[in-house]
C-alpha cells in the first residue's frame, strides 16, 4: 500500500510549543505591504448593497444596517448550529476563543483537558460570514422568520493557534483566545470588512457593543440570525451571588447589561464565545477590544460576562499572522520592521 508522508501525519497532531498549541500547518504571514493595507480598510464601513432574502420587507433595511455595522463579525459552525463567533482581522485571519479547541475531561470553574481537537475534527467546522442569517430554515433546529435561508459566505479552517496557557491555568486564569486561519482567502467587499486590532494604551470605553450567533436567552437555542448586544464596562467585576467564577485574571474584562434588572435586555449568553467585543475611535472606525470569553451560569439579567482583552497579545498576534500596524517596533520580528497605528 502507499506510504502515507510522516510530515502529513504529524499536521494533523496538535502541536504545543511554549505559547501556542499548534492544530494544522504553519500559519501563512502577511507581508509588510497587506498588513499596511490592513491597517488602511480595516473597521470602516460600508452600506451594503446586496438584497437581502428575507421575506419581510419592513426589517430589510434594519437587518442591512446590522450587516453595514458588524461586517467582521463571524460563526463558526457545525451542521448549521452555531458554536464559537469570531472576528476578522485579516484575509486570512480570525480571533476566537480559546475553549473552543480543547477536549475537556471536566468543565467546571478549573477545567481539565485531555489535549486539543485534531485537525480533522476543526476541518469539519464552518466558517461564515458577510450576512445576517447563518443558514435557512431546518426542522431539527430552531428557526427565525427572516432567515428563510443563508445570505452568508462560508469557508473552511486551514489551522488554529490556541494561546496554551489556557489549558495549562485550568481555564481560569485567562488566556481564552486563538488564531484561525482560514482555507481560502476572503475577499473584502460593502459586506465583509476586518476590524482593527486594539493599540497599546488604548482606553476602553463605557459602552461596548458585540454581534453574535449566540442563544439571546438561557432557555432558548441559538438562533440562525445575527443579533447585536451593547455591554456597559464594569472595571470592578461585580459577580452576582451564584456567580463563582474568576474574574481577575490580568487580561480580563468585565461587562454587565445596560439593564441589569430587565430579563428581556440584549447580552451575551451560551455561543456568543469567541464574539468580539468592539468601541469606535473618534472618527469611526471599529476597533476590537475583546473576545467573549464566559459569564455567570444562566445568562441571568445581572450576568457579569467576561471577556478576553487583546491588548497584551498584540505581538503574539504579529509574529503568527504579520499583522502588526499597532505592534512597536521593538516588538516585531526582524522581517516586519514597520509601525502603523490607525
Amino acid at each position: 500500500f502507499q506510504m502515507i508522508p510522516l510530515i502529513f501525519l504529524l499536521s494533523l497532531i496538535p502541536l504545543v510549543n511554549s505559547l501556542f498549541a499548534n492544530i494544522g500547518p504553519r500559519f501563512r504571514k502577511l507581508s509588510t505591504e497587506e498588513s499596511v493595507e490592513m491597517a488602511r480598510v480595516c473597521g470602516t464601513l460600508q452600506y451594503p448593497s446586496h438584497d437581502f432574502p428575507m421575506p419581510n420587507a419592513h426589517f430589510i433595511e434594519q437587518l442591512r444596517s446590522r450587516v453595514a455595522k458588524y461586517p467582521w463579525a463571524v460563526s463558526i459552525s457545525i451542521n448549521g448550529k452555531n458554536k464559537l463567533g469570531g472576528a476578522l482581522i485579516s484575509p486570512y485571519h480570525i480571533l476566537t476563543a480559546a475553549h473552543g479547541f480543547l477536549v475537556y475531561t471536566s468543565y467546571y470553574t478549573k477545567c481539565s483537558a485531555r489535549g486539543y481537537k485534531s485537525l480533522p475534527e476543526v476541518q469539519e467546522l464552518d466558517v461564515s460570514y458577510g450576512g445576517v442569517c447563518i443558514r435557512g430554515i431546518d426542522s431539527k433546529l430552531p428557526n427565525h422568520p427572516f432567515c428563510t435561508q443563508p445570505d452568508v459566505i462560508r469557508n473552511k479552517i486551514r489551522g488554529v493557534r490556541v494561546d496554551a496557557e489556557f489549558g495549562r491555568q485550568h481555564c481560569n486564569k485567562g488566556h481564552d483566545w486563538a488564531i484561525v486561519e482560514l482555507e481560502n482567502r476572503v475577499n473584502f467587499t460593502d459586506r465583509v470588512r476586518p476590524i482593527c486590532l486594539p493599540y497599546a494604551g488604548m482606553r476602553i470605553q463605557k459602552l461596548l457593543q458585540v454581534a453574535g450567533w449566540g442563544r439571546t436567552y438561557v432557555a432558548t437555542d441559538s438562533s440562525p440570525l445575527l443579533h447585536e448586544a451593547t455591554m456597559v464596562h464594569a472595571p470592578h467585576c461585580p459577580r452576582p451571588e451564584n456567580d463563582y467564577f474568576p474574574s481577575q485574571a490580568p487580561d480580563m474584562l468585565c461587562a454587565v447589561s445596560q439593564n441589569t434588572t430587565d430579563f428581556w435586555a440584549p447580552r451575551t449568553c451560551h455561543g456568543d464565545s469567541g464574539s468580539g467585543m468592539q468601541q469606535r475611535d473618534l472618527d469611526g472606525r471599529a476597533r476590537l477590544v475583546a473576545l467573549t470569553s464566559f459569564g455567570t451560569p444562566g445568562c441571568p439579567a445581572d450576568e457579569l460576562a467576561r471577556f478576553t482583552k487583546l491588548e497584551p497579545y498584540l505581538s503574539e498576534i504579529c509574529q503568527e499572522t504579520g499583522i502588526c500596524y499597532t505592534v512597536p517596533e521593538s516588538a516585531q520580528s526582524n522581517n516586519l520592521p514597520f509601525k502603523v497605528r490607525v
